[in-house]
């Protein structure tokens, strides 16, 4: 199922992955599920984690607390840090634009040889990242 590549048995749901997941988008949640079967982790980074709770709603809170229960977390760390300042500045000099933010989950999955998920695949066009295609 996993499109670009195949870095590794982790999956990396991005912060767009993650609301559909809590929109109780059935696409997203079947593929998901199939992925596990096929024996895939799936994980999200601090990053996202911090994303989700800036941007969540009142009643939200439980919802949101159960899906980070059920994934695991990748942490951000000085070394992942420098990669992604380093993605940012190759990525400059190709002309080429990112958050700083996309950058930070885009070196995380680098860094633990996952793949991507994401709506937003044009954030994610980073030289070595593979993307997975969720929905």
């Amino acid at each position: 199922m996993p499109d670009e590549g195949t870095s590794g048995k982790g999956i990396l749901l991005d912060t767009s992955i993650l609301i559909e997941i809590l929109r109780g988008n059935a696409t997203v949640q079947s593929r998901l599920d199939r992925l596990l079967d096929e024996g895939f982790t799936l994980a999200t980074s601090a990053v996202c984690v911090a994303e989700l709770y800036a941007g969540m709603r009142v009643g939200e809170e439980e919802r949101t607390s159960r899906l980070f229960r059920l994934l695991d977390c990748l942490p951000l760390s000085g070394e992942i840090a420098k990669v992604a300042g380093d993605l940012r500045v190759s990525c400059a000099k190709e002309g080429r634009t990112h958050t700083l933010v996309d950058l930070m989950i885009a070196a995380t999955a680098l860094h633990a040889g996952y793949l991507v998920a994401t709506e937003n695949k044009r954030d994610f066009g980073i030289p070595g990242l593979s993307i997975a295609a969720i929905s």
